[in-house]
């Protein structure tokens, strides 16, 4: 193996030198900026599944908001813990409205409208994770 080779520091994946796999992968990204957006991929993932049910559903069951809210303080927190260098390379992000959303799910739980978390959930936090996508 050539010197420097190994594994990346990031990912795990072997590279035949360190410099050829940092720079066509994701150099730019820590370990806890990849565990992050992992996080928020998987939390989306979950709203999505309550999404699909649809807007009456949601609605009627206090359940699916609940759950929903927890899946979208835990986006929020993830997103608060991504790098200013990811964050940067996403200006088209609100990313303090996402952090603000998430203070008010936590801590002003009372003052949460369903409607509007429904509005978030179907179309928010897909745009998030399509602005991640290249991540």
């Amino acid at each position: 193996m050539a010197r420097g080779a190994g594994r990346c520091r990031l990912c795990g994946r072997f590279a035949a030198t360190r410099r050829a796999h940092s720079s066509r992968s994701h150099s730019h990204l820590t370990r806890d900026d990849l565990q992050r957006i992992a996080d928020i991929r998987d939390a989306a993932a979950d709203v999505a599944k309550v999404v699909a049910l649809g807007r009456e559903s949601f609605l009627a069951t206090t359940i699916h908001q609940r759950g929903v809210e927890r899946l979208l303080e835990i986006i929020g927190e993830a997103a608060n813990q991504l790098s200013r260098e990811v964050k940067l390379r996403h200006p088209d992000v609100n990313w303090r409205d996402i952090g603000r959303l998430r203070v008010l799910l936590a801590h002003r739980y009372h003052r949460v409208d369903p409607a509007l978390v429904w509005v978030i959930a179907e179309g928010d936090v897909p745009e998030l994770v399509a602005a991640l996508a290249g991540e």
